[in-house]
């Protein structure tokens, strides 16, 4: 089978990309060819990967109709905003289409950056003329299937695929004194915060939290770890934290990591004693499991799909209330079920289990998720 899988990009740190590059290994891996078109270069350390990347537009496609892109059996469209690629889904006749579904965010979430608001609000305005084009659709929380619903797509063609946590990679360790070390954090509390500084996650609410974490627990930091420099509105998110930090007497418990390799990210989870959201939107939000499965105790707001992904494993705290993120008891094993829920062994191995029974003489393909090896 012939398989293309198609994004607005490709960063292998984030939850796109790491979905679209474990689908690329997955197909690869049960031996159909694969393929992935991009409107950006791509930025991944596999070179064998890379060199399976297109970096592409709908023009380039359309003077080339004999191109791959037009012969595969099967697209994968992500869709975590609106992007020129998508204008060509009308002309995919000969191809089953699913579309994988990232959750956009609603634009008054995100209120410095007039570029960005008219980006996110065409791509929510987009989705309702995106969904006719798909035979499935993939979505991986029980808001995002609500959301989709309320823009008119055909329930019977959800398919509710939720993210995985590789529990190889996460599971309960040691701190380590190189990070503390390196952070300056010694032994002092921490509770870390992992994603963009993005105005929908209000971290500035975390601060504020921090304050009062720091009339019970003297000496706690709030560790952010995630992208502060790569976008005008993250950059004027961070400083206003800082800022905020210094007039509240927390800056020197304020810590900015930045972004970090993939395969330093679990540590860092380790060096928590509570994981913290206060983000007012998630499609899912795969740092909540990725702490459940370290042993770190989650506190995050009740927001969108936090309730169901946290479930009753972690505290629930009401979204905009910085004094509820201060505390949270450990819940070992409520918190041990609901991460397997998630663990790539439960999940066929894959972030999710994609099967597609592809046929050229089928008109709909079959999409199957499996909960066992």
């Amino acid at each position: 089978m012939r398989v293309n899988l198609v994004n607005v990009n490709l960063y292998q740190r984030d939850a796109v990309g790491k979905t679209l590059l474990a689908q690329l290994r997955y197909f690869r891996r049960h031996g159909h060819a694969v393929k992935v078109y991009v409107t950006a270069e791509p930025n991944v350390d596999d070179a064998g990967l890379r060199d399976l990347v297109c970096v592409t537009d709908p023009e380039k496609l359309l003077a080339d109709r004999e191109s791959d892109f037009w012969k595969a059996d099967l697209h994968v469209i992500h869709y975590p905003v609106y992007y020129s690629l998508l204008e060509n889904l009308y002309l995919l006749k000969q191809s089953r289409v699913v579309l994988d579904f990232h959750n956009v965010t609603p634009p008054e979430l995100w209120d410095q950056d007039p570029a960005v608001v008219s980006e996110l609000a065409l791509s929510r305005t987009a989705i309702k003329h995106i969904l006719p084009f798909a035979d499935l659709i993939a979505v991986h929380s029980p808001y995002s299937m609500e959301d989709l619903v309320a823009h008119g797509a055909d329930p019977s063609k959800l398919r509710l695929m939720p993210y995985a946590v590789d529990l190889a990679r996460f599971a309960p360790r040691p701190k380590s004194a190189l990070l503390m070390r390196k952070h300056g954090i010694d032994n002092r509390p921490v509770m870390l915060f992992v994603g963009r500084i993005a105005p929908n996650k209000r971290v500035d609410l975390l601060v504020d939290a921090l304050v009062l974490v720091c009339k019970r627990l003297p000496g706690a930091v709030l560790l952010i770890v995630g992208d502060h420099v790569g976008h005008p509105s993250f950059r004027s998110q961070a400083q206003q934290c800082l800022s905020m930090a210094d007039r509240l007497g927390v800056r020197d418990g304020v810590i900015f990591v930045g972004q970090v390799p993939d395969d330093a990210l679990p540590s860092y989870f380790n060096l928590a004693d509570v994981y913290v959201s206060a983000s007012l939107h998630e499609g899912f939000g795969i740092p909540l499991i990725e702490a459940m499965a370290s042993g770190v105790p989650v506190v995050a707001s009740d927001a969108t799909a936090h309730p169901w992904v946290v479930g009753d494993a972690g505290l629930l705290v009401r979204a905009g209330d910085a004094d509820a993120c201060r505390d949270e008891r450990h819940r070992d094993e409520r918190r041990f079920v609901q991460y397997l829920r998630f663990s790539r062994n439960s999940v066929n191995s894959v972030v999710y289990s994609c099967f597609v029974r592809s046929r050229k003489r089928r008109t709909r393909g079959v999409f199957q998720v499996s909960y066992a090896r």
